[in-house]
């Protein structure tokens, strides 16, 4: 884990920018979150049940980081700026964001997530399907 204070002239006493890796064992710690909605970051927040307000990079080059955005946030599971379509949106949104109940709300319907690890279920998938291609084989 690396933990480091940025070294920014925003930081006040109140509000400080840290940068942390991995961050999902430090969950509860945060009271909000902004964050890109890069693949990571989205289930991190989320499984976290960190109210979150995501930022998603939209560069052609990365992955299609508003439509996750978008989702979570239709779900109720966090918020979403759009760096050029909703600058006008910004107050309204981390006013949102700092209301107890908006908050808990996001909380709540976070941690209602599955949680479940699909890595065996895929597992069985693959090898019924690698089984069923060897099957076909012998019978054509």
């Amino acid at each position: 884990m690396r933990l480091k204070r940025a070294k920014e002239p925003g930081n006040q006493p109140r509000r400080q920018t840290i940068d942390l890796f991995p961050a999902f064992r430090y969950s509860n710690a945060f009271d909000i979150c902004v964050s890109a909605a890069g693949y990571n970051a989205f289930h991190e927040n989320l499984l976290g049940a960190i109210p979150t307000i995501f930022v998603p990079n939209e560069a052609e080059e990365m992955d299609l980081q508003l439509v996750r955005a978008k989702y979570a946030e239709v779900l109720g599971l966090a918020l979403q700026l759009r760096r050029d379509h909703d600058r006008y949106r910004i107050g309204e949104v981390v006013e949102t964001m700092l209301d107890d109940r908006a908050r808990t709300g996001i909380r709540l319907r976070c941690q209602r997530l599955d949680r479940r690890n699909g890595a065996e279920e895929i597992a069985s998938f693959v090898t019924m399907a690698a089984h069923m291609l060897r099957t076909d084989r012998l019978f054509s």
